[in-house]
């Protein structure tokens, strides 16, 4: 009797809400579902560089707005200039500021590319690791964080730039690096259009290193910037690849209509399609599309729709200048160069690339306000993305077929991405 009454309790909170159980899920699901969630116990806080909203005097000239409405009509500019974007079936994800060319910022350039001599020594990473490994039982926080560095995916090491390590080692150099990449990356239209749609709210935060001199896998198709940040990549060396990258804004599917004409969804039971399409869960598969939508694709698929940010980015501009002559041995070559910024939009699937050798990219976020800025310690996989459209429909849908149908398509989206 105890034993049916636990059952019972656990399926009215999973009923209510079936992915609470999923732990690497708690951060989003109530934010995708139309509320908001915090994660009792979390050390991480995002650290703001810019001012608390000012209540501004509304446009009749009545009672000030308050600070919630303001952040709601800048996320309004903002999604706007997204749908704008997603629209467009030529626009590029991604762009590449390069370095001035006039010695304007050599001095930043040779004092990155004396740090990263530093990291090619001999034994330094292998020491890092190391330490990090003996460390791990005591000393590395719940977040994975050792001395300002921690381990990742497939022998990578993330290092915090304003980190203990870096200001032990490199003092200044993190604020320097940091500067830099904002001046550049102010150069970008999406930068500058948050710019003005955020105002003093507008910011740039979560800094880090990535950096390894082994031989490393390509990582997993995933989504961890927000649709309405921008995430950064500042090179620190030259001839490495890029981030693999979405390729095109359009790719999605961003609303019900598309993902049903994609080659994963086309063949949906009749009942499961209907309910997509009525308009009480419309409105949260259209949550869900917006911040996940190409992840519901299928691995071949948008495999195909994927490549480094360097091959996106020279080979337009290839396609644009046919009759100019290009001088820049390097460009011919369509290689990264140190100082080079890549700048990716936010919602859009991405992955660090395969390399050998030593390889190292700052990266960094952009946001329209503190509050929206991306969760760096969460990322959303292929199999993420279908376990929320199961979430929003599956206490909906009143036939087998289709919940047999949904459960087949979560387990090929694990085998698929895996």
């Amino acid at each position: 009797a105890d034993l049916k009454a636990e059952s019972i309790t656990r399926q009215q909170q999973q009923k209510r809400n079936p992915l609470k159980k999923i732990g690497c899920f708690l951060l989003f699901t109530d934010t995708i579902m139309g509320k908001s969630s915090k994660r009792k116990g979390s050390k991480r806080t995002a650290k703001a560089t810019t001012a608390e909203p000012r209540a501004k005097r509304s446009t009749n000239g009545g009672t000030p707005a308050s600070a919630e409405a303001i952040k709601q009509e800048i996320l309004a500019k903002v999604a706007e200039a997204t749908n704008k974007r997603r629209s467009n079936p030529d626009l590029l994800t991604t762009s590449i500021i390069p370095a001035e060319e006039d010695g304007e910022d050599d001095g930043i350039l040779a004092e990155i590319k004396e740090c990263m001599d530093w990291f090619r020594q001999d034994g330094v990473l292998d020491e890092m690791h190391t330490a990090y490994k003996d460390a791990y039982a005591e000393e590395v926080d719940e977040e994975g964080w050792y001395h300002g560095y921690r381990r990742i995916t497939t022998g990578r090491l993330e290092i915090k730039v304003k980190g203990v390590f870096m200001e032990e080692k490199f003092p200044e150099l993190g604020d320097k690096l940091v500067a830099y990449a904002v001046k550049q990356a102010r150069k970008d239209e999406r930068v500058r259009g948050m710019m003005d749609a955020g105002g003093q709210h507008f910011l740039f935060d979560h800094w880090s290193i990535i950096i390894t001199n082994v031989t490393v896998k390509a990582q997993s198709f995933h989504i961890d910037v927000d649709s309405n940040n921008l995430q950064v990549g500042l090179v620190l060396c030259d001839g490495i690849p890029g981030t693999i990258v979405l390729v095109k804004e359009k790719t999605g599917p961003y609303t019900v209509e598309d993902l049903l004409r994609t080659p994963a969804w086309y063949d949906a039971p009749a009942p499961l399609r209907n309910l997509l399409l009525s308009q009480d869960v419309k409105k949260v598969v259209h949550r869900i599309l917006d911040a996940y939508g190409p992840l519901l694709r299928p691995f071949g698929d948008l495999k195909w729709n994927m490549a480094r940010a360097e091959e996106i980015c020279f080979n337009h501009d290839d396609d644009e200048d046919d009759d100019t002559e290009d001088d820049d041995d390097d460009r011919k070559k369509k290689e990264l160069r140190c100082g080079d910024l890549i700048c990716t939009s936010g919602g859009i699937p991405h992955a660090g690339p395969a390399s050998s050798g030593f390889r190292a990219v700052m990266f960094g976020a952009a946001s329209p306000t503190k509050e929206h800025l991306y969760k760096s310690e969460t990322q959303y996989f292929a199999h993420s993305a279908m376990l929320f459209m199961i979430q929003a429909v599956w206490d909906r849908t009143p036939d087998t077929e289709s919940r047999e149908w949904l459960l087949q398509k979560l387990a090929q989206r694990g085998f698929e991405y895996d």
